[in-house]
This record gives C-alpha cells, structure tokens and sequence, in this order.
C-alpha cells in the first residue's frame, strides 16, 4: 500500500464502507490499509488468472488466445457473475449488452514535431489539443529561454489558453460535429495564435462560441439519454462509489436514473438540470492519451501518469 491511495482510502472511508464487497478489500481489519502494508486484491487476481487460463488453453496464435481471453470476460464465468449481480439488484446489464461490446479501433491524429511523432486520439476527447499547443508555443521561441522561468511558463501557458479555447468550441465527436482539425493543427493557424499573444501580460482565457462548456472533473465515461438516464464511472471515483462484484474484484459500473445516492451523480444532475439534450453537449474525456515515437519504439506513452519506455533513448525535455 503506498501513501497516497492510503489517504484516499482513508478519506473516502464511509463510502468503501457502504459495500460490505467494498469493505472487504478496501477496509481489511475493519481499516483503511496503512502505507506499507501488504494489500491483497485475491479475487481480482483469480479473475486475471481465469482469463490468463482461457488464453492458455485456446491453442492457436496470439490473437486466438487474446480473443479467448476477451470471451472468458464478456461471454464466460466472469460475466455470468456480473450479469448475476446486476439482476440482484435492479441492474439494467444484459448478456447480450456484454457479448455484442466491441471496442472500435481508430487512426490517431499523427503530428510531426521537433524530429518526433506525436500521436493522439481524435477529438473525441482533448488529446489534439496538445498537438495545438505545441505547435503555437513552438513559434514563441521557447528553447532560447530558461526552463520553467516566468517567460517559459508565461508563453506556455497562453498558448494552452488558446488551444483550450479552440478545444472547447470546436470539439465533439467526430460522427455528430465538424471539427476543423486540420485548419486548428496548421502552423498557419498556430502562427496567427502565437501573434495574439502578448508577451508581457496575461490574457483573460478566450470564451467559447455561445456554448456554454460543462465540466464533471475527471469523466472518463459518461452518458446522459435524452430521458435523462445517466451511466458514469470514472478512474477516481469508480471503486469508492460502486459495489465490487462479489467474487471477481470488479467494480460494477452503474446505471441509474438521475440518481441522487451518489456523489458523483449528484454532481452530473446539478449541472446538467437545465441544459439542453444536444448531441454537442456531450462529455468528453480530459485525459489525454498521447505516444511519442521517436523511432521503432515509443520514446514516452502519456495518460494518467506518463511512463517512458524501457529502453528508449532520453527524448528532449518536456514543454
């Protein structure tokens, strides 16, 4: 157990606490585990044992196993189990909802900068945004000042205020809304954003086209129907808020009907009472997952938390 899952556990205690699933794991001894203590996740690791068995025994190449591995989950035991839990309680999952997922697989936005590659997803979340950004600030002459001084950080920052403000008034899922991506990834747009800047003050961030922007923290998945249903679950909020399947180690993901029981819920009906059901006022994911490739390999990976590749080269200093 390390010091900062530890405070969350221990801040967010009563909410674990509210799952006797929950409290098991997260709440052994009746406590929030303290750091350096041993934590014990047994039912997850036999659900990625089960799936590492179904792999094993497909036979074949490594897509037959990989796809064994994928039925074990949404087709096998572990989906019986969820599907069990969700009628139990008034769930709204079915088998066919599980069999029928498919994740679709895209091209990345793909932008050249600095001897690299940079690779996003598509403006469905933020990630182009950092494309935008990059290319502004590049045309402030950063590399002549010092790292992080205030001129470094006065610069950087501008040109994120204009590739935020771009984000939030052209954004949106590529199959409801135009986005002008290739005009917002020019260098001739960067040039004429990198001239509005002013060197010497900053600016009020720029507002957005008439479109008022709702922001739920950290949504990472989050559905609103035009009755009003509402299906979230989020990297921060998921395992204090929602029941761990017994058995498995996994948290259910929730469905409910504008529910007022949870905090996160709470929060997504205060903001959106009053909003209009439109197709561009959709929640888009703010974290960003992004690849730096600076040869065969990745040269650094970037989410929640950026990791380099084990054995890339160093690539050049972040902006």
């Amino acid at each position: 157990m390390y010091p900062l899952m530890s405070s969350i556990i221990s801040a967010f205690a009563d909410e674990y606490a509210r799952w006797s699933s929950n409290a098991a794991i997260y709440l052994p001894k009746g406590r929030p585990p303290q750091p350096g203590e041993l934590f014990v996740q047994s039912d997850l690791a036999n659900t990625i044992q089960y799936m590492v068995d179904a792999e094993a025994a497909a036979g074949g190449d490594r897509l037959d196993g990989l796809q064994a591995a994928r039925d074990a989950f949404y087709k096998g035991d572990i989906a019986s189990r969820i599907l069990t839990f969700h009628r139990e309680h008034g769930g709204l999952l079915s088998a066919e909802d599980l069999a029928s997922y498919r994740t679709p697989v895209e091209k990345p936005v793909i932008a050249a900068f600095d001897g690299f590659e940079l690779c996003t997803p598509r403006p469905w979340c933020q990630g182009p945004s950092m494309i935008q950004a990059l290319r502004i600030a590049d045309q402030l002459d950063l590399r002549s000042l010092p790292h992080n001084s205030v001129a470094y950080i006065h610069r950087l920052t501008e040109a994120l205020k204009i590739a935020f403000a771009d984000r939030d008034r052209y954004f949106g899922d590529p199959d409801h809304v135009d986005v002008p991506l290739d005009r917002l990834l020019s260098r001739e747009h960067a040039a004429q954003a990198a001239a509005r800047i002013d060197l010497s003050r900053a600016t009020v961030a720029e507002g957005v086209s008439g479109r008022e922007t709702v922001t739920l923290d950290t949504s990472y998945v989050c559905v609103v129907d035009r009755d009003g249903n509402v299906f979230s679950a989020t990297p921060s909020d998921v395992s204090m808020d929602t029941p761990v399947i017994p058995g498995t180690g996994i948290h259910i993901l929730c469905l409910c009907r504008r529910s007022r029981r949870q905090r996160l819920f709470r929060h997504a009906q205060r903001r959106l009472d009053g909003h209009p059901r439109h197709p561009r006022n959709r929640h888009m994911p703010i974290v960003p997952r992004f690849a730096i490739l600076g040869g065969p390999r990745p040269s650094l990976v970037g989410g929640p938390g950026e990791k380099a590749a084990p054995d890339a080269e160093p690539c050049h200093r972040s902006v």
